[in-house]
């Protein structure tokens, strides 16, 4: 049985202080996620076949952290649940999150709807719709400008060699008729 009540009125005050220290230290940690910039969360990108250019995505981390613990978490890219490999197929920077994909790589992926998957080991992985267009057809060559000279050459040429075997026929019978006129 406790001495006194003095007694028995310390150990009450440190308990509730002990208590209050440890409810202070346990509080559930704030739900990591990240967020894909402005255009990329569910609206999809577009991407021309063909093109120079990569395609690019940055998600930010909640709560903000340095680049180096985005950097630890990150697991990996896929592509319609396919694993892709950096340095071939994409690349990543870690000021916040920042995937991109390689015009090689898009150029392989056919016409359509693609789902980029970037994974983390910290929080859900993050989706984001992408659509490959085939490259827009080159315009025909125009044609140069009309002279009002719709000539078809072939028959000119035809013509010209007709005449010039009958002028080269007739200098011949020409010859012919002078040398026996002469004997």
């Amino acid at each position: 049985m406790p001495g006194s009540i003095a007694e028995l009125d310390q150990r009450i005050d440190r308990t509730v202080l002990i208590n209050y220290d440890i409810t202070g230290v346990l509080d559930p940690p704030q739900e990591i996620e990240y967020i894909p910039e402005e255009g990329a969360d569910g609206e999809s990108v577009t991407w021309e076949s063909g093109s120079d250019a990569g395609l690019a995505f940055t998600l930010h981390r909640t709560p903000k952290d340095s680049a180096e613990i985005s950097q630890a978490h990150f697991l990996g890219v896929q592509v319609d649940g396919n694993p892709v490999t950096e340095g071939k197929d994409y690349t990543v920077e870690f000021k916040s999150v920042h995937v991109t994909l390689l015009p090689s790589y898009l150029n392989t992926l056919s016409a359509g709807t693609h789902m980029l998957t970037i994974l983390f080991d910290d929080a859900d992985d993050v989706n984001i719709p992408f659509v490959i267009q085939e490259a827009a057809p080159s315009p025909a060559p125009t044609p140069g400008p009309n002279t009002g000279d719709a000539t078809n050459y072939t028959i000119w040429i035809i013509l010209m060699a007709v005449t010039l075997a009958i002028i080269i026929a007739a200098i011949v019978l020409l010859v012919h008729k002078r040398k026996r006129i002469r004997k």
